[in-house]
């Protein structure tokens, strides 16, 4: 009977035990539910290569760039050209010459605002350049690339169909 008593006793004191650290638990306040992270994982299984995007040599590179830097237009789900880091663009009626007017509050990830100075510095910085950056053939009938506020006016010296396409799709670099 001595060992019923004891082991009831030591059943009820463990019972006390547990009570003492269990129920302090139910008061305490939980952490704060947060917002679950968006991520987006993008793997090779092999080196991507360059990711200048004035050198790109692969399209996995040309990939990851455009991960990481953007273009005056891109296309919609009909394939036509839309407006992205350009806000709109014109196209003169005789085909040599291309406006484009640049987005405000578009910004580099240094915080600093994009400005039509950094897209008239990217066509010319690729014209001038050697010819083995990337849109540099695309580059080479284009005269002028000039910034005026937030416009950029494109003059060509000769017409040549893909001129508004090729300056679309061309990495903008900051002049910064």
């Amino acid at each position: 009977m001595e060992d019923r008593e004891l082991l009831s006793k030591r059943k009820i004191t463990y019972a006390i035990i547990a009570m003492f650290l269990f129920f302090p638990a139910i008061g305490m306040p939980t952490a704060a539910q947060e917002e679950p992270e968006m991520l987006f994982v993008m793997a090779y299984g092999s080196d991507i290569g360059e990711l200048n995007p004035l050198v790109w040599r692969s399209e996995r590179s040309h990939w990851y760039c455009m991960l990481v830097y953007d273009t005056l237009l891109s296309y919609d789900d009909d394939m036509e050209l839309i407006p992205w880091l350009a806000e709109s663009y014109v196209v003169s009626s005789n085909g040599l010459q291309i406006n484009f007017t640049v987005r405000e509050g578009a910004k580099w990830h240094d915080g600093e605002n994009l400005t039509a100075d950094d897209v008239a510095f990217t066509f010319e910085y690729i014209r001038d350049g050697p010819a083995d950056l990337n849109w540099w053939t695309m580059l080479q009938n284009l005269t002028s690339a000039t910034a005026y506020d937030n416009v950029v006016v494109c003059e060509f010296n000769q017409l040549f169909s893909f001129a508004l396409h090729n300056l679309g799709e061309i990495y903008i670099l900051p002049e910064h």
